[in-house]
């Protein structure tokens, strides 16, 4: 049976109808079907590429591994099977860190990334797909770029930090709708505190729906220590080169460890452009003023009351 490629619209949503691979009509205009890349970083930090059969489009071509998801099959469910039939990698599903979506012609790209201990992994080609396979440094990676798939080395290009940045230990994933459930549970850990102390928290005891319409509106990051997601930050741009950081949150089991402040490294490294930073924390939580100001380099720019809670407007400034 041929494989088929479900189709969606311009917003990511199902059309009912599907393509076949292969076939000589191209994807229809206005319709877009799903396609995943996955990077592969060693606990060394090198970058396994893998080089196409010569029969293929773009032969004897370098690129992380990827393909098209089958119907029937979620965007998670078809990067751990091109992984596992490309290179015989068989990933942990809960261990794949989802990077973010772009746009290209016809196809949502849909970029993970993983980490491998080399050592422990024996590869598997799929020889009518993949005729060699390296693991390189980034130096060696850029080195190499005139022998890389053009769409794979601009994805490279646009998650150069990710990759650069993320280890088995420390990750930053993008949260997606699918998420919420995970979010919910997340908030209301690292919320429960004060939804105890103060009688109300806005971050606290949110709906799976509420928090679905929170990740559509706000870009949310799931930060993931040693594999497991413990905690939360989201920060938006109000005005050229200013973000608000909406939600900065490390579940308690896990505080303690400079993940906080990581996470803030991160932010600023992900928004290059950024001028000011700035977020609201309760007075009381003088634990939470003294992380920001001591060890964080923000000040206070103000005192208010949101709703019957007094808070500090905290702000730091590009030097």
């Amino acid at each position: 049976m041929s494989e088929q490629w479900e189709l969606f619209d311009r917003m990511r949503k199902k059309t009912g109808r599907f393509h076949e691979r292969g076939s000589k009509m191209p994807v229809p205009e206005g319709f877009y079907h799903v396609v995943v890349e996955i990077w592969v970083k060693t606990l060394e930090g090198k970058i396994l590429l893998t080089k196409r059969h010569p029969n293929k489009s773009n032969g004897l071509m370098w690129e992380c591994t990827g393909g098209a998801v089958i119907a029937g099959e979620d965007s998670k469910q078809g990067a751990l099977r091109e992984l596992g039939e490309e290179t015989g990698i068989r990933a942990v599903p809960e261990h794949l860190v989802f990077l973010g979506e772009r746009v290209c012609r016809d196809a949502f790209i849909d970029t993970y990334f993983y980490v491998i201990d080399e050592k422990e992994t024996k590869l598997a080609l799929q020889i009518e797909e993949v005729v060699d396979a390296n693991y390189v440094s980034f130096e060696e990676l850029e080195q190499r770029k005139n022998v890389i798939v053009q769409s794979v080395w601009e994805s490279y290009i646009h998650y150069h930090l990710q990759l650069h940045y993320f280890t088995a230990e420390l990750a930053f994933e993008e949260a997606r709708i699918e998420d919420a459930p995970l979010l919910v549970s997340l908030y209301n850990a690292a919320f429960y505190e004060d939804y105890i102390t103060f009688g109300e928290c806005p971050a606290y005891g949110r709906t799976i729906e509420q928090m679905e319409v929170s990740i559509a509106a706000y870009r949310k990051q799931i930060i993931r220590y040693n594999q497991i997601p413990v905690g939360v930050i989201s920060a938006n741009e109000k005005d050229k080169g200013e973000f608000y950081i909406g939600c900065l949150c490390i579940i308690p089991e896990y505080q303690g460890l400079g993940l906080g402040t990581k996470a803030l490294n991160y932010l600023r490294e992900l928004h290059k452009g950024w001028k000011k930073l700035t977020l609201i924390t309760p007075v009381d939580k003088e634990q939470n003023i003294r992380f920001y100001t001591e060890k964080n380099d923000f000040h206070i720019d103000g005192i208010t009351m949101d709703g019957t809670v007094k808070v500090a407007h905290l702000v730091m400034e590009q030097s």
